[in-house]
């Protein structure tokens, strides 16, 4: 079974893929061409003296078959998983059985391919694994050819430092492209770490900017609306005993509830705005049933305090029980109220705020509809 490029390191950031793709891509390629290019033109070279020379080249095409294999995940964007261990039983099993087919004399010998190409393999199947697993593949690989030494009673002195010179340099140079491979995932990591940290910074940056201004816009919005009313209670101008002072004033302290909260959960402005204006409403006695629901867009603070002072003049001053609701609607901003009891809507229109009000049986209803694109009056 093959995984995801994401599974090497646990994460499937741009950057670290798009390294990860093109060390994948380089190594790959560096033993496909060592494969066919030197070991197969050894092979060639000396197949004509070997004793069984069509399983030679089917035990070398095998060989080949894994690094197409592993070609194809790289370009599936897939490692090898926990595929790499049948894989690399069968490579090794390959490795075995070419050596055990070969002459005695011709041990360590350019015939003998599958002493330095078997290493190559290793880096190819356990190049998303910890290095100590393909040492551990090089070093039962050596251990193996060193095996067969013994078998055929190659042990004297030049063979044994022949055996040992080929092993140093092709093993080393295994080891060494495992090695660069690691560093370049480490070195990957660090920058994929480097770039989510910038990425947060400026994230934080536009976040505390937007809230900044957003806040600016707020308080402007209540110094326009608060400010007048204080000031005309304050000189008498304004007498709190009017129904429409009262409702102004109602409404300047839902919208200073919904700024000063503490805990926001997540929903819009105007769904906010609109459970502080129904929670002073029940304090009042209004018995209210109020529900919300998650809209495409949030209006713009007109539109807002628009949709606000047309449910507010109807709840101050309603009695006994109300229903509220907020819901999206064809792409558009819903607010609808039901209150016992016959009441006008005396709020200036609003551009861009469809409102409708109807009386029956005993109980208004009223609807503000707003959307993002322009809607006829009604």
């Amino acid at each position: 079974m093959t995984e995801p490029v994401t599974a090497a390191g646990g994460t499937g950031s741009p950057l670290r893929v798009q390294l990860l793709r093109g060390l994948r891509v380089a190594q790959s390629s560096i033993v496909i061409t060592v494969l066919l290019v030197f070991f197969g033109v050894n092979l060639l070279g000396s197949v004509g003296g070997l004793p069984v020379p069509g399983v030679q080249a089917a035990l070398f095409g095998a060989m080949v078959a894994v690094t197409v294999v592993d070609a194809a995940l790289v370009r599936a964007n897939r490692f090898w998983g926990r595929a790499r261990w049948p894989a690399a039983a069968a490579v090794l099993a390959v490795s075995v059985t070419s050596t055990l087919l070969l002459p005695a004399g011709e041990l360590v010998r350019p015939a003998h391919w599958a002493l330095g190409a078997t290493g190559f393999l290793g880096v190819l199947l356990f190049f998303d694994d910890r290095l100590s697993r393909l040492l551990a593949f090089l070093g039962v690989h050596v251990a193996t050819m060193l095996a067969a030494l013994v078998a055929d009673g190659r042990t004297d002195r030049e063979t044994l430092v022949g055996f040992g010179i080929v092993v140093v340099s092709t093993e080393g140079l295994h080891l060494a492209v495992a090695m660069a491979g690691s560093a370049l995932r480490a070195v990957a990591g660090s920058a994929t770490a480097a770039a989510n940290d910038r990425a947060e910074a400026r994230t934080r940056e536009v976040v505390a900017d937007r809230v900044h201004t957003d806040r600016e816009q707020r308080y402007a919005v209540l110094r326009a609306g608060v400010l007048p009313l204080l000031r005309g209670m304050g000189d008498g101008s304004l007498s709190p005993a009017d129904p429409q002072v009262r409702r102004r004033a109602a409404l300047e302290a839902a919208r200073l509830r919904r700024m000063f909260a503490v805990h926001d959960d997540g929903a819009g402005e105007l769904a906010g705005e609109l459970e502080a204006l129904v929670e002073m409403a029940e304090r009042r006695g209004l018995t209210v049933r109020f529900a919300a629901g998650a809209l495409p867009v949030d209006p713009p603070a007109p539109v807002r305090r628009a949709m606000l002072v047309r449910a507010g003049g109807i709840l101050l001053a309603a009695t006994g029980r109300a229903r509220v609701t907020l819901q999206p609607s064809e792409g558009s901003v819903v607010l609808g109220v039901v209150v016992d009891g016959i009441h006008d809507d005396a709020a200036e229109p609003c551009e861009g705020v469809a409102t409708t009000v109807v009386v029956a049986e005993g109980r208004t209803w009223m609807e503000a509809r707003w959307s993002p694109d322009p809607l006829p009056p009604r």
